[in-house]
């Protein structure tokens, strides 16, 4: 390894180079990526992971914390039962959807009016579809200095929350349909710090949203 200026000695003391030390992390940050591929390898291979930037591929590694959500027989909307139960307890809140579940909306709300911040982006057609089923109490959210709210054009292939301390991600099927009965739920600093990248990733691509007056 000092042959491939990955170690150096000095006085008896071995240490990394700065090679060394750029290929362990390089390497840390891949078998971490490897482990989460294989610890949810249905979920990776069985999903369209087309609209998580590249980056954000490589640094899967950091949702280490987390385990799949899903419904059963008794309970087919688990995964969203469990997020709504979940996020009533946030205080900062960043979300983008391309889908519409009943209670989404109440569940978001209910934390904003008590303190909580929340930015969420949305498709144009579920835009349009909150605004005529919960017109009011968009429009009262709006006016709440912690709500912004933003709209992106297209298809996505992903629906995700971030909050202060965990993710929620949710995936299109490789057949197109949204798998409504799995969630990876991820926790730590890592998967929070991975879940605001991918936030900010689709924000730069979306404009704000000021008034619903295009909507209603």
């Amino acid at each position: 390894m000092i042959e491939s200026d990955l170690l150096a000695k000095r006085n008896q003391v071995y240490s990394l180079t700065n090679i060394g030390r750029i290929q362990g992390l390089v390497l840390d940050e891949m078998i971490g990526t490897i482990a989460i591929l294989d610890a949810h390898k249905d979920f990776w291979l069985s999903h369209d992971l087309s609209d998580i930037p590249i980056q954000l591929q490589k640094n899967l590694g950091m949702l280490a914390q987390s385990d799949l959500v899903e419904g059963d027989r008794i309970s087919l909307l688990k995964a969203q039962e469990y997020f709504m139960e979940k996020v009533v307890e946030s205080k900062e809140i960043h979300g983008c959807s391309p889908i519409y579940v009943p209670g989404y909306a109440e569940a978001i709300a209910f934390p904003v009016e008590n303190g909580a911040k929340a930015d969420l982006i949305l498709t144009d057609s579920i835009l349009k579809i909150v605004s005529k089923e919960h017109g009011d109490l968009l429009k009262k959210l709006l006016d709440t200095k912690d709500f912004h709210l933003y709209k992106i054009k297209g298809d996505l292939k992903i629906a995700f929350t971030v909050t202060d301390v965990n993710l929620y991600l949710g995936l299109f099927r490789l057949d197109g349909t949204y798998d409504i009965g799995q969630d990876l739920y991820c926790t730590g600093n890592e998967a929070v710090e991975w879940g605001l990248d991918l936030f900010k990733h689709f924000r730069d691509l979306s404009e704000p949203v000021y008034s619903l007056n295009t909507f209603l």
